[in-house]
């Protein structure tokens, strides 16, 4: 018990927030509860622990998210406090407002309204609908403050809540980590995750995935052994990895003839190719580190970052597996395909400038690999003359 219990509870401590704002009841076994219980202005953590009830997801779990901003009173406190470290170094990246709002009337941001290209450029707000996430295009609607000022959101949150109430009773006492994980992307994408004295740019599902991303690495970091948590001890890893040689293996022709025929199709091919290999070497990092889905905060485009814990054994692993898959890459591909994979440890202070060290520390140091290609197996890339066979003519 631990790890199972941590990512599930990391990835539904705020699920209340969505139940709760559709108007709905929790579950009367928590009425004499208080803000002494499970912390000031936090009771969403009754709703999230009546989700968690009713889903039949354990006792474990319904006692850390009931007292996730409390740990003290919690049965499981360390399990508690590994998720209240998580939230908290999730919830790093929110930007402050001076008013308090109605968390019921405020959408979520469409982050196009934060691009200002010059200092004269005042970008207008735009909103996303409280839909569920599907294939259809989004349209982001300008915000009105005229006509939206006296709107509420409750029918749409109590509309969004029945159809993912609906689908997660399909699961109820058989739930799997990965089932909620989308379950949660299609149905909470698009609300914001807080609002009342923040500005609502991140979306709950961003801000749950993170949490339950941080919480497995602090989990695993600890061993699962009791520990006091910091704001300065490094963590996390930031494992950034990129695939060169792309664009010459995308473009690639053998003659002009086949340069002639089905070239569009063949060049999407090769993109969805890649994206494929992109894929399946993330899912094999998160596999051997004993990660979810989750960590994975980026892949797409020959590039992904993974956040990991910051052990001997993490570093030893991906060291191992970019070995492994450029080994692969040399067999099959001759070479033509590289995988560079550079990592950073960081503390919960430092995930504050994420944006830095992804652009700048990291992608440098991925930037120096790519210009080092096969370095760490020259000896398989070139023959050793002095040992091979001489031929005379």
């Amino acid at each position: 018990m631990g790890l199972r219990e941590v990512q599930f509870a990391a990835m539904l401590h705020d699920i209340g927030k969505f139940y709760q704002r559709a108007g709905k009841a929790y579950n009367q076994k928590y009425k004499d509860l208080s803000e002494s219980d499970y912390g000031r202005t936090d009771a969403h953590s009754k709703w999230s622990a009546s989700y968690i009830s009713g889903l039949g997801l354990g006792k474990t779990i319904e006692d850390i998210v009931l007292f996730h901003h409390n740990p003290e009173k919690a049965r499981n406190k360390f399990l508690a406090k590994i998720v209240q470290k998580a939230n908290n170094d999730s919830a790093k990246e929110r930007i402050k407002t001076e008013t308090k709002k109605e968390v019921r009337k405020e959408p979520i941001i469409s982050i196009f309204s934060k691009v200002k290209i010059s200092n004269m450029n005042n970008p207008v707000e735009y909103y996303l609908p409280l839909v569920p996430l599907t294939s259809d295009p989004l349209k982001p609607q300008p915000i009105k403050k005229g006509v939206m000022a006296g709107w509420h959101l409750q029918p749409e949150y109590k509309d969004l809540w029945g159809k993912f109430e609906t689908e997660s009773a399909l699961f109820k006492g058989n739930v799997n980590f990965n089932t909620l994980f989308f379950l949660l992307k299609k149905y909470t994408t698009l609300l914001p995750s807080a609002a009342f004295v923040d500005e609502p740019d991140i979306s709950l599902f961003d801000h749950s995935k993170s949490t339950a991303a941080l919480a497995t690495c602090l989990y695993h970091y600890s061993g699962g052994k009791e520990m006091e948590f910091s704001d300065t001890e490094k963590y996390y890893l930031i494992v950034s990895g990129d695939i060169a040689g792309i664009q010459k293996f995308i473009y690639k022709i053998s003659s002009p003839q086949e340069a002639q025929k089905g070239m569009s199709k063949r060049l999407r091919g090769r993109s969805f190719y890649i994206n494929l290999i992109n894929d399946a070497i993330t899912t094999l990092i998160v596999k051997k580190l004993n990660l979810t889905y989750a960590n994975i905060l980026f892949s797409g485009g020959g590039h992904f970052v993974i956040i990991a814990h910051n052990t001997k054994t993490t570093k030893k692993e991906i060291e191992e597996i970019s070995d492994e898959i450029n080994k692969d890459f040399l067999r099959r591909y001759n070479g033509e395909l590289y995988l560079t994979v550079s990592s950073k440890a960081c503390s919960s202070q430092e995930l504050k400038n994420f944006g830095k060290i992804i652009g700048e520390e990291i992608g440098f140091e991925n930037l120096k690999k790519k210009k080092q290609k096969f370095a760490s197996m020259i000896n398989e890339v070139f023959e050793d003359e002095r040992e091979a066979p001489l031929f005379l003519c």
